[in-house]
């Protein structure tokens, strides 16, 4: 789908999805454009490269995507690669792969590429619809505008992983089941996408904010650095969750070697209790002439005395201690913590 949109000098806004205009609106030299074109079949980009001139380079880029974060100087023109969060997540604490957005920066207009709906394009569509003279701007308040939107898209992806990873963390004490940590590793999983995607897209917004593109405005460095702090702290959360997902995993394990150990305990105290019962039993089974089992008197004695084997190993373990549940690794760092450290946990 192909949208154009043009500011004229007088400040009047048009806005278009015809291709075949993109080339007379080129023709007029004072005019202000972005184009934005989504899911993109192979003549249309095309069409679009020969109208701007950009390199078939770049057209092979936009078309097969796989790119990484990066800004690319070619002769008139920039050319970014951004990732941004989905719009549409199948699980919302889930990302499998981003979305690459593909920008080009010329001196009268701002051109985005992109497969899918985007929520960062979507959104300075609208700032643009509601207020026209942005678009009377230089190309570089516009990306300034786009890679804003592509940076606070990460945050509630982020809260909704913080919060998630509580809840397991949570449910690991309470429960030993293997989906937790199946899910742990998930989680964990895309955290590695995102910290691969935003290290180099905060150096493509560092860069840009160190004034070395003559084709950018120098004011708008100043903007670029405010994209570039919002992926720093982006990039700082994504560390502090892996930290966290890692410390939970660590928890988990040691709840589950607990809960073994707890049942390993208790079935040696089992068998413990029943070896000397096994020893009496099978000693007074033995066929020999002079066992008493005529007896009813040593029959009765001999039952008293089985009875009585398990109750006092049974005192005697809880004497030593042997019959109490080994603390968790969740309740030895909570009984590490301050009092005010534990209440704010």
């Amino acid at each position: 789908m192909f949208v154009a949109v043009r500011c004229q000098p007088e400040g009047s806004v048009e806005e278009t999805t015809d291709l075949a205009s993109l080339g007379p609106w080129l023709a007029e030299a004072q005019d202000r454009l972005w184009v934005d074109v989504a899911s993109p079949g192979v003549e249309e980009m095309e069409a679009v490269g020969r109208s701007f001139g950009f390199h078939p380079l770049t057209i092979e880029d936009c078309l097969h995507g796989g790119q990484r974060p990066k800004v690319e100087d070619y002769d008139g023109y920039l050319f970014l690669v951004l990732h941004a969060i989905p719009q549409q997540l199948e699980d919302p604490c889930v990302i499998e792969e981003l979305e690459e957005l593909y920008v080009f920066v010329t001196p009268r207009a701002l051109v985005t590429v992109h497969q899918r709906e985007n929520e960062s394009v979507s959104r300075l569509r609208d700032r643009i619809r509601k207020e026209p003279a942005r678009l009377a701007q230089p190309p570089g308040f516009l990306l300034h505008m786009l890679g804003d939107g592509v940076a606070d898209q990460y945050f509630p992806f982020l809260d909704r992983v913080e919060d998630e990873i509580d809840d397991l963390e949570a449910r690991v004490v309470s429960s030993g089941n293997p989906e937790i940590l199946d899910r742990l590793f998930t989680v964990k999983r895309s955290l590695i996408h995102l910290r691969k995607s935003l290290g180099p897209l905060r150096e493509v917004f560092n860069a840009l904010s160190r004034r070395d593109y003559p084709l950018l405005d120098p004011k708008v460095a100043l903007y670029m650095r405010d994209v570039y702090d919002h992926l720093a702290r982006a990039s700082e959360i994504v560390d502090a969750c892996r930290d966290l997902v890692a410390t939970t995993i660590e928890a988990y394990l040691m709840a589950t070697s607990n809960r073994l150990n707890d049942i390993v305990r208790q079935l040696t105290i089992i068998a413990t209790i029943f070896l000397p019962l096994t020893a009496v039993t099978g000693f007074f089974g033995m066929n020999f002439e002079h066992i008493p089992w005529n007896s009813p008197l040593a029959f009765i004695l001999t039952t008293l005395f089985i009875l009585a084997i398990p109750v006092v190993m049974l005192r005697w373990f809880h004497r030593w201690g042997w019959l109490e549940r080994e603390p968790s690794f969740i309740t030895k760092r909570e009984a590490n913590k301050g009092p005010g450290q534990r209440g704010s946990a």
